[in-house]
Order: structure tokens, then C-alpha cells, then sequence
């Protein structure tokens, strides 16, 4: 039998009082622990699968990039594809529940990976259920994240919704920049066996910190006899979101900045090289750095959000990185790209703090997981097409481009960018413009 004393009641209202203050409340707590370990033991599992083909399985191979590029498209496909169906039925469907069986699911794929590999197949076939598994995690993936939005809104009063996504978004940047490190040179010493069970046991983890959250009854019971058919429910889902003027704009305006981060991240090594004259080996301090100015970006947004409203923050961030990147395609050396670099990471961290919070202030309960899921495979199209379209303009039409204005010159990389900046600056000052006179409330 437990007797309670007053020395445990008063360590009980400690123990609450810091989780109040440093990670909300007990239940967000968890939440956000789930997701910070599986979020870790995924990007340990992606670096150890480039790793691994391109040292292993593809290794010499002239297809070698292809097949590594194969595992970015089977992480995009379902990102695009699924997102939108996986906002009905989280719309429909117990919020932690069906976070609990992606978990589940997602684990026994990354073992099933794991018992392919010991498997005496063909390359092809070995590597067509590397793409399965990779696919197939992360449709289970485009379920969790808009559950976990909707959760997040049941379990976090609204005053403390953007220090929560601001920690959300502090979990990402740095498990971003952990597990590569990670999961690289584990795959090169010891194989992809460890990174497997890694990433199954995150899963696992996760489930078990979900389950013991104590969700509200409204959270654990939906009225399905009060929706409508798929097509109706997601037709509505998309109206509200357009109709909505604070989420459209939202969407248009980080549209234009992801397009630009898209054609960024494809040319960023080539820019290291031609225009600030360091070996290709430096290239991983330029993403230590980004990766840097991302965590202390969200640790600081969720502090601003506070005092100037999340609208505020999130016009003012992209107006920052559009006037950055302009600045970062005029630079000649490391150093000074370093620190951009990091600057960029500060301002890169801000919109994605802001994202959660607003759509959960914007959108009733009923229609978050469809909200959530309609801007992700916009911000995702436009990353890829970015992607595209900066590696096709940089290798055909200004491959060979000289010119100069005013006595300044112009090559094609520094042109690219300064084109990603100004697209950036542009979806800022259309967010300013039409934000402007939004209650810019911290919630």
C-alpha cells in the first residue's frame, strides 16, 4: 500500500512544475519523447541505407546514384500520394490509436527488411523491398504526423501550443543532424544490421510512451455515423483549406520558399565548390551549421512567437531567408558561407514552427488531419519541382552563362540563387501583405 507523505506531495508538484515549464505537461511529455526517438531512429535508418547501397550492394556500379536516388523517390512517393487520404480517415479514426498501429506496423516492416537481408535473393529483388519497406514506413508515417497535430491540440492548452511545436521542431533539427552521423559510419563498420534494430526498437518506443498518454474521451471515440463518403470528405478538407484565408496564404507563400530549398538543396555542393572554392569534403560542415541555426531557430521562435504572434514570425522568417539567400549567392569564400548558412537555419526553423499552431487556431477539430495533410504534399511537390528544375537549368540552359550588370558579374549558380532568393523574399512580402491586421496571438 502507497501512503502519501507531504514530502512526496511537494517532490509530485516539482516533478509537475518542471514538466510545465520545460516540456508543457506530462502528456506532451510523451508525445514529444515518441516522436523525438523515432524521428532519430529514422534518419539513422535512411543514412545507413544510402550507406549501404552505394558501399555494398551497388558498390562500382554505374547505376549506383540511380538506386540511392530510388530511395529518395519511395520516401517521396507516399508524401505526395497519401498524405491526402491519410487526412480523411485521421479526421475519422481515434487519434492515438491509429498512431499506435503505424508504430506497430512500421516496426515489424524494418524487421521484415532486416530478415530480407539475410535472404539469398537477387540485387534486384533485394533492393525492390528496400524500396517497399522504405514506401510503405513512411505512408505509415503520413498517418502519424496529422494524429499527432490533432493529438497535440486534445493534450496542449492553446497558450502553450507554440512552445510544444517549437520542442517538435528542435527534436527534428536535431535528430536531422544526429543521425546521419549516426547512422553513416555504423553502416560502414558494422553493416545495416544495428541501424535496423535501431530503428525498429524507436518504433516500439514510441507505441509504448503513446499508450500511456491519457488522451481526452473526445480524442478516443469519433461519431462515424455522422461523416460523409471519402470523396465528400476530402473534397471538404480541400475547400476549407483554400477557402481559408490565413492556411491559404500559408501554403502559397512556403510554397514559393520549399521550391527555392528544393533547387538549394540539389546545387548547394556545386555552389561549394565553383563559387566559395572548398573541397566537396567541406560540404558536411555547411550542413552542421544549417542544422545548427535549425535548433537554435525553433528554441528562439517559440520564445518570439510569444511576444509577436505566430503570423508575425512566420512572414518576417521568410523575408529573413529570402534576403539571406540573395546575400549567400554573392559569397566567394567558406567562411562567410558558413555563417549564412547558419543564419539560414535560424530563419529556415521558423515557418515550421508556426505551421502546427496555426493550422490547429485555424481549422475545428473535425477538419485538422485533413488541414495538415493537404499543406504537406504542397510543400513537398514544390521541393521536388525545385529540385528538378534547378538541376536541369543549371546543366543545360546556364551551363555555360556569363554576364555582369553595373560591374557585377554573373555565373550560373550565384544566378540561380539569387533568383531562390528573390522567390523567398517574394513569398515573405506576400505573407506580410496579407497577414497584416491578423490576430497575431501567440497561440
Amino acid at each position: 500500500m502507497h501512503v502519501s507523505t507531504p514530502h512526496s506531495g511537494a517532490s509530485n508538484k516539482v516533478v509537475r512544475r518542471f514538466l510545465s515549464g520545460l516540456l508543457v505537461n506530462r502528456d506532451f511529455s510523451l508525445l514529444w519523447l515518441g516522436k523525438s526517438v523515432s524521428l532519430l531512429g529514422d534518419t539513422i535508418f535512411i543514412a545507413t541505407l544510402i550507406v549501404w547501397i552505394t558501399t555494398d550492394l551497388a558498390r562500382g556500379e554505374p547505376w549506383s546514384s540511380l538506386a540511392v536516388s530510388g530511395v529518395m523517390v519511395a520516401f517521396a512517393i507516399p508524401q505526395i500520394l497519401v498524405s491526402p487520404v491519410a487526412g480523411v480517415f485521421v479526421d475519422r479514426w481515434d487519434k492515438r490509436r491509429t498512431m499506435i498501429g503505424m508504430n506497430a506496423v512500421s516496426a515489424c516492416l524494418v524487421v521484415l527488411l532486416l530478415v530480407v537481408e539475410y535472404l539469398s535473393i537477387p540485387l534486384a529483388w533485394r533492393l525492390g523491398a528496400i524500396y517497399a519497406v522504405v514506401l510503405l514506413v513512411n505512408a505509415c508515417g503520413r498517418f502519424i504526423q496529422p494524429a499527432s497535430t490533432a493529438l497535440l491540440g486534445d493534450i496542449v492548452e492553446e497558450r502553450y501550443l507554440t512552445r510544444a511545436s517549437s520542442l517538435n521542431q528542435t527534436a527534428f533539427s536535431i535528430a536531422i543532424m544526429v543521425g546521419p552521423a549516426i547512422g553513416a559510419p555504423m553502416a560502414v563498420a558494422f553493416g545495416p544490421d544495428w541501424a535496423f534494430l535501431i530503428d525498429a526498437c524507436s518504433f516500439l518506443i514510441s507505441l509504448l510512451l503513446i499508450l500511456a498518454i491519457r488522451a481526452p474521451r473526445a480524442t478516443s471515440y469519433e461519431e462515424v455515423g455522422q461523416r460523409s463518403g471519402f470523396k465528400r470528405d476530402l473534397a471538404t478538407g480541400i475547400r476549407f483549406f483554400v477557402k481559408t484565408p490565413v492556411l491559404r496564404v500559408m501554403a502559397i507563400s512556403i510554397a514559393l520558399v520549399t521550391f527555392g530549398e528544393g533547387a538549394m538543396n540539389t546545387l548547394e555542393i556545386f555552389f561549394l565548390t565553383h563559387n566559395l572554392h572548398s573541397p566537396a569534403a567541406m560540404y558536411g560542415f555547411l550542413e552542421l551549421a544549417l542544422g545548427g541555426g535549425m535548433v537554435l531557430g525553433s528554441a528562439i521562435t517559440g520564445l518570439l512567437a510569444q511576444r509577436i504572434g505566430l503570423t508575425r514570425v512566420l512572414w518576417s522568417a521568410l523575408v529573413v531567408f529570402g534576403t539571406l539567400t540573395i546575400v549567400f549567392s554573392r559569397l566567394s569564400s567558406f567562411g562567410p558561407g558558413v555563417i549564412v548558412i547558419f543564419l539560414l537555419g535560424l530563419a529556415a526553423a521558423a515557418p515550421s514552427v508556426a505551421i502546427g499552431p496555426l493550422i490547429l487556431r485555424e481549422t475545428p477539430r473535425d477538419l485538422v488531419g485533413r488541414a495538415s495533410s493537404t499543406l504537406n504534399p504542397i510543400i513537398n511537390v514544390t521541393s521536388i519541382v525545385g529540385a528538378v528544375i534547378g538541376g536541369f537549368v543549371y546543366s543545360t540552359l546556364l551551363r555555360n552563362f556569363r554576364s555582369s550588370l553595373f560591374g557585377i558579374g554573373f555565373g550560373p549558380l550565384d544566378t540561380i540563387f539569387l533568383v531562390i532568393g528573390t522567390c523567398a523574399l517574394c513569398g515573405g512580402l506576400y505573407a506580410m501583405v496579407n497577414l497584416h491586421g491578423r490576430p497575431v496571438g501567440g497561440a
